[in-house]
């Protein structure tokens, strides 16, 4: 009797600590990878709401790239990199499921940059999260791309074949990856 006592006084004691440790992980856990400015394909017009002022003129060219890892650069990464937006991984990744994450060199209007890569200065930098050397992106990517792609294209007047991507060696973040679908995108983008 007085083992089976103890037993239940354990396991509760176990479960209590269990609970309030999820509790309190909850609680002190950071946000979400930028949930805050992640954005679905019904409100990408939001992008264009920046703490600077937003000048169209100033943007002629879009480039298309991938992170080179399914490792989510999503939240911190979006605001040390270079780049103007980051489209998140699949959710079961850890990324933000597809969301259009707007960084801070957009919000300020400023110059984009990409590694291995020397952008001008009037060139609108996207990063798509993923390995596409290994796998193709998911079609909730995708779609978030074109519209953010035909959102800035409309916006800023970018015709089509100033939307610029690279087919650099296997590895590169700096390309779009083998398993892109580029020529599905370049059918779809505004012209």
């Amino acid at each position: 009797m007085k083992n089976s006592r103890r037993n239940v006084i354990v396991f509760v004691s176990l479960v209590g600590a269990l609970t309030v440790t999820s509790v309190l992980l909850l609680l002190l856990a950071p946000r979400p990878l930028a949930s805050d400015l992640a954005i679905g394909v019904e409100e990408i017009d939001r992008v264009f709401d920046t703490s600077a002022e937003f000048q169209p003129g100033r943007w002629k060219y879009i480039y298309i790239h991938h992170s080179g890892s399914d490792t989510p650069t999503e939240g911190d990464a979006v605001t040390a990199s270079g780049d103007h937006f980051v489209i998140g991984g699949p959710a079961a990744t850890g990324g933000a499921g597809g969301g259009v994450q707007i960084g801070p060199r957009w919000q300020q209007q400023l110059t984009g940059e990409v590694t291995d890569v020397r952008l001008p200065a009037d060139c609108v930098a996207i990063c798509v999260v993923g390995d596409f050397d290994q796998a193709a992106p998911s079609a909730r990517q995708v779609e978030q791309l074109e519209a953010l792609v035909k959102a800035i294209q409309r916006r800023c007047g970018i015709a089509e074949a100033d939307v610029l991507y690279q087919k650099l060696q296997a590895g590169s973040p700096a390309g779009i990856g083998r398993f892109f679908p580029v020529n599905a995108l370049r059918q779809r983008v505004l012209r």
